[in-house]
């Protein structure tokens, strides 16, 4: 007869679950299944103490994808699943999604009504242009809020949303946040209970300072440990320095390039950042999955070198990462349009057919 010590029961965070602890004199048979795709099927022979102890974590987390987002509301149907755990002849299920607290001492339910799911700062300073999301996971039937406040001292709230119960979402911010008639210089997004903004408020609530987009800033987008998407900002300095190495054979006496490997390296400083916007970029750092925000639209990166600036008086840091596209090519694309300025307030754009100027002042083309 197996005795189970312990399992996983209920809704977990994949990060926290725990292991399958089995007390058996005889071999024990584990099954795990999600629906009815087969993901473990052992038999397990006990230890001295006559116990079978595994870590299914792995196996969990692998079947929970988080999707990038591509509308202004998107549910994350594969960020959540449903388990059945067979042990012997018994079956017992459970649910996991893909997030993970160390040291968490609340019940994964209280956790995840009070949190939406990312580190970053509960004051958000970002531009009205740049990609940024907020993700949640909703315990029980609740409704998702925003409020903007003007520079005329007014505020405005608007429902974003409904939410299910066991549902998790993520939320485009910053259509939003544009959606209002005018634009706010800051923003609010809370949970409530019931559909009334002025209901019991069971989230945190997400701040947003909106301010103008500097010259050359970049944008980083990473999926959290806790199971969100956030962006990273950057206002420092990038550096290009592409690295070409190539592989050559002898052959017949004359030296050939065979194959010629391309690194095309950046490096990126992030400009100066707060003591705790550098505690939450480490989810940054140690993201599987990175992305750059350019030509409207998620290029993956890989990262190769993280170096840190630190000022304690000024309790400041800046760091400085090198990336490199997650996909390699020999192939360009590149503008070949000619600009030249003229000095007078306007700018030739000579394409492949046609020849305009460009007025700066009032932004139109004059063939």
């Amino acid at each position: 007869m197996a005795t189970i010590i312990s399992k996983p029961e209920g809704l977990c965070l994949s990060g926290n679950l725990p292991k399958v602890i089995i007390e058996s004199e005889d071999d024990v048979r584990v099954q795990v299944l999600a629906g009815t795709k087969q993901l473990i099927d052992e038999t397990y022979t006990p230890d001295f103490d006559n116990r079978v102890a595994l870590d299914i974590s792995d196996i969990i987390i692998n079947e929970l994808i988080f999707t990038v987002p591509n509308l202004n509301i998107i549910t994350q149907t594969n960020l959540l699943k449903t388990f059945a755990l067979h042990i012997n002849n018994s079956v017992y299920n459970f649910s996991a999604l893909r997030t993970g607290v160390r040291d968490l001492s609340l019940a994964p339910v209280a956790f995840l009504t009070k949190n939406f799911l990312t580190w970053q700062e509960r004051q958000k300073i970002i531009t009205d242009t740049q990609p940024e999301y907020l993700t949640y996971f909703a315990t029980k039937n609740c409704y998702a809020f925003i409020t903007a406040y003007f520079a005329d001292g007014t505020n405005q709230t608007v429902k974003i949303t409904n939410l299910q119960a066991n549902i998790c979402v993520t939320i485009n911010v910053n259509y939003f946040i544009n959606n209002f008639s005018e634009k706010p210089q800051q923003a609010e997004i809370f949970i409530t209970a019931a559909d009334d903004p002025d209901s019991e408020i069971i989230s945190k609530y997400q701040y947003y300072k909106i301010v103008q987009k500097l010259p050359d800033e970049q944008y980083f987008l990473f999926e959290n440990s806790l199971g969100g998407i956030d962006t990273l900002r950057c206002t420092g300095d990038v550096k290009h320095t592409p690295e070409f190495t190539s592989e050559t054979a002898l052959m017949s006496d004359t030296e050939r390039t065979f194959f010629i490997d391309k690194k095309d390296i950046r490096t990126q400083n992030t400009g100066n950042i707060t003591y705790e916007n550098a505690a939450w970029m480490q989810d940054f750092f140690a993201a599987k999955n990175r992305y750059l925000f350019a030509e409207a639209k998620l290029q993956p990166i890989i990262i190769d070198e993280v170096t840190a600036e630190t000022s304690i008086k000024n309790r400041i840091k800046s760091f400085e990462f090198s990336y490199r596209p997650a996909v390699a090519s020999m192939y360009l694309n590149l503008d070949t349009n000619i600009y030249i300025d003229t000095g007078n307030d306007a700018i030739y754009l000579i394409d492949n057919n046609n020849k305009y100027i460009i007025d700066i002042n009032n932004n139109y083309l004059v063939a």
